[in-house]
């Protein structure tokens, strides 16, 4: 009993997490293709307003890129990550706000033609707040809580 509980919940993992191993390896190929990306070094899904992928890694010419794609696979975008801020200096612009709250995740996408990284907290009620800050200067664009 205890044996086919376990190889349930195993498909169920498995089967759950297979789309989120198919667009990472998607995203790959296209940073590899427009970034010349050889080494990833990180992975975000955003979904606020529709869905995109950044791969975060290093290029043929050991420089620190983005690849930003929309779920389209059209318009792709390659960028410095030198460019904008870090997830790190991102979670700190939130943590002025919000110095409470725990940080919970980041992701990298567009949000009405900004690129933001979106900071994920929960508050001591446990309540989600969802804040976006632009990257290119750390400016808090919004929060939704």
């Amino acid at each position: 009993m205890l044996l086919s509980i376990s190889a349930l919940f195993s498909v169920t993992y498995f089967k759950a997490t297979q789309p989120m191993k198919q667009a990472k390896k998607e995203a790959t190929a296209l940073a590899e293709k427009y970034g010349d990306v050889t080494q990833v070094d990180a992975f975000y899904r955003y979904t606020r307003n529709g869905t995109y992928y950044a791969i975060f890694g290093e290029n043929k010419n050991d420089q620190s890129v983005i690849v930003l794609i929309p779920s389209s696979g059209k318009n792709v975008q390659v960028l410095n990550q030198s460019d904008g801020l870090s997830m790190q200096q991102a979670k700190a612009v939130v943590a002025k706000t919000a110095p409470k709250d725990t940080f919970e995740r980041a992701s990298l996408g567009m949000n009405e033609k900004q690129i933001v990284w979106e900071i994920v907290t929960k508050d001591e009620s446990n309540q989600y707040h969802y804040y976006l800050v632009q990257f290119s200067d750390g400016k808090l664009v919004s929060e939704i809580s």
